[in-house]
């Protein structure tokens, strides 16, 4: 076994981000605003919707009007994805070094096709579904009220039919 193997190996790095005051038990510290490297990526502690998006690249839309169609986007984005794909492939042979952009443009045009499903095609699917489990459920209770409307008809049939005691 090797000198520096030990059982109880040292906290990561970003630990130092979190403030330690409590004694025993307790929720996790919040995280102080920094940012760290790990795994070969920079790494910030603040909540999401506050990190600056700007090292998350969206392409120009391919069309980008407010009566463009959602899945004509997509297809766009995707054949235009898989162009540069192919051409990254091709200059792997040719030239490797210059292949890197041609995946970054992939990547991106990838990314830019899951942003127009999360906002455009999601919602919408949601809805709808929304909307045919509420039809289910309406049918389902039109459907045991008028189980119930017979049952009690039945009832007040029975009733009439029924020869009435009388005292003797």
């Amino acid at each position: 076994m090797p000198t520096s193997a030990t059982p109880f190996p040292p906290p990561p790095a970003h630990y130092a981000l979190y403030d330690v005051d409590v004694d025993g038990p307790s929720p996790p510290p919040v995280p102080r605003d920094a940012s760290y490297a790990s795994f070969g990526a920079q790494h910030t502690t603040a909540p999401w919707h506050e990190q600056d998006a700007s090292g998350f690249v969206y392409p120009v839309v391919v069309d980008d009007g407010a009566n463009a169609d959602a899945r004509e986007e997509i297809v766009a984005c995707v054949e235009s994805a898989c162009e540069r794909y192919a051409r990254a492939l091709a200059e792997c042979v040719d030239a490797p070094s210059k292949s890197d952009r041609w995946v970054t443009d992939a990547g991106t045009l990838l990314n830019n096709a899951q942003r127009v499903i999360n906002d455009a095609v999601r919602p919408s699917q949601a809805m709808r579904d929304l909307e045919y489990r509420i039809e289910v459920m309406i049918e389902e209770k039109r459907a045991a009220v008028e189980a119930l409307r017979e049952a009690v008809a039945e009832g007040r049939k029975a009733r009439e039919v029924a020869p009435k005691s009388g005292g003797r």
